[in-house]
């Protein structure tokens, strides 16, 4: 970090993943860049570049102490607990990170823990930047935060390059909702590095988002953008300013515009271009422009998504043939997940696009529940009928079968429901041995509209269905 910029280590590591691929694994890196290489991949979150520069450094330097006390953290950090502690125990006794992953292998109690780091803390004459970064990772993880905190000053003067512990612990505060702290270190930041464009918008992120001075936030982007005017982090940054002091929509667009000139390929500035249109009152526009990303770049769930959710389910034109012409079950499962979650925010509509199109290009199978519900939210009872006399018994519930007797009340086929009712009634009377407790009352809540109906049809009594619809009542009376 303190030897090279960003821009260095990622052409580094670019170069790299490009042997990699390319059958160069042979190709000889020094130990340094190795290790920098790697910690760099640690921060921007790549794990397949921490697993392979590890798979060369035990190639090329087996005995490197700086690659297996990372090779013991990585083991770790994946859930190897076993095979950490293997590693673990080939380190030398004075290895800082040995003695930060022992107390996370061996918790103790609390005042034990606080005593090791303090004795810690006292034994080290300077901390390297991984040493720094795994103190204040480890220290948050044993639950002693407000040991960083308390020990502050001592901790800085023993860096070797402050700016590491200031941005760790500063992403710590923040993950903690610790804003005092996150303003305090990120101004420390600023002294630091004042011509580090990434300090000021770390700076002016936690006053915007989180609505404190949005003012102030925009004035300290404004340093940043002075650094590099074409940041995009700090344009998108500005142009939530701007839309939260609701300035003019115009003003917000062309930033964001410039910023999606810059990363066409970013669909979270076309999503929040949408976004401010939509909050502005500007629903056709909004969609439109989402349409507009989706020209050159079919096949985006994330924008697929937000058209559904801005639109209520209305396709201008086929977007979800892109998704199902790439087939993958991931992007599949991806589509179910979004319209059950569609389901859980109350916009039927959009789900039901995405269930009726699944439906029709692979079949729902057991989720064909899901659409005969939707089917009637949605008033289309007759499709719904139609859909449920050819339903497997295997993928019917007993919300599938509801939804069928009320649309068949509801269009007047009451031979229907005397055909299918004793059965219906029957076939959910029983308790399953695996129902959790809400299943258990939801069916009997379906089953006590399924005794009604019947008795009702007995005894010759016209049924109100807007009295036993669950559809139409009340939240506290749906189930």
């Amino acid at each position: 970090m303190k030897e090279s910029s960003a821009d260095e280590r990622q052409q580094l590591l670019d170069q790299f993943l490009n042997d990699l691929s390319s059958g160069a694994g042979a190709v000889f890196y020094d130990e340094d860049d190795l290790i920098e290489m790697y910690d760099y991949a640690s921060d921007i979150g790549n794990n397949y570049a921490r697993f392979e520069i590890l798979m060369c450094g035990a190639r090329l330097y087996p005995s490197s102490v700086p690659l297996a006390e990372r090779k013991a953290f990585y083991l770790y950090q994946e859930g190897y607990i076993e095979a950490a502690k293997s590693v673990l125990e080939l380190l030398p006794e004075k290895s800082v990170l040995k003695k930060l992953l022992f107390l996370l292998l061996n918790p103790l109690p609390e005042e034990l823990d606080r005593k090791t780091l303090n004795e810690l803390l006292n034994s080290v004459k300077e901390f390297e930047d991984e040493e720094i970064i795994q103190l204040v990772q480890a220290a948050s993880a044993l639950g002693l935060y407000k040991w960083l905190i308390e020990n502050y000053t001592t901790i800085l003067a023993k860096c070797s390059y402050q700016q590491s512990f200031l941005f760790e612990l500063l992403n710590e505060a923040d993950r903690r909702g610790d804003y005092k702290q996150v303003i305090k270190l990120a101004e420390e930041l600023t002294l630091l590095e004042p011509f580090n464009e990434e300090f000021w918008e770390k700076l002016a992120e936690v006053y915007i988002t989180n609505h404190f001075e949005l003012e102030k936030g925009l004035s300290y982007l404004d340093f940043a953008l002075a650094i590099d005017p074409e940041s995009v982090p700090a344009l998108l940054l500005q142009a939530r300013g701007l839309y939260e002091l609701d300035k003019p929509i115009e003003e917000v667009m062309k930033i964001l515009g410039k910023a999606l000139e810059l990363d066409p390929d970013n669909f979270a500035t076309a999503q929040y271009m949408a976004i401010c249109l939509y909050g502005k009152g500007y629903k056709t526009e909004a969609v439109d422009s989402l349409y507009d990303y989706l020209e050159s770049h079919p096949g985006n769930l994330e924008i697929v998504e937000s058209i559904l959710s801005m639109s209520d389910g209305r396709m201008k034109k086929d977007i979800l043939a892109p998704l199902f012409n790439e087939g993958s079950e991931a992007v599949l499962d991806s589509l179910l997940t979004v319209a059950k979650e569609f389901i859980s925010a109350c916009e039927y509509g959009s789900a039901l696009t995405i269930l009726e199109y699944y439906d029709k290009k692979i079949g729902l199978k057991e989720d064909s529940a899901l659409l005969l519900e939707l089917f009637y939210r949605s008033g289309r009872y007759t499709e719904l009928i139609e859909k449920w006399t050819v339903l497997p018994l295997s993928y019917r519930t007993h919300i599938s079968d509801l939804v069928f007797l009320l649309s068949c009340i509801r269009t007047n086929k009451l031979e229907l429901v005397d055909k299918h009712i004793k059965a219906i009634t029957e076939l959910w009377g029983n308790q399953s041995m695996d129902e959790t407790y809400s299943e258990i009352s939801s069916r009997l809540g379906a089953l006590y509209i399924f005794t009604l109906i019947s008795q009702n049809r007995a005894e010759g009594i016209n049924i109100d269905i807007d009295e036993c619809d669950p559809f139409n009542q009340p939240e506290e009376h749906k189930f």
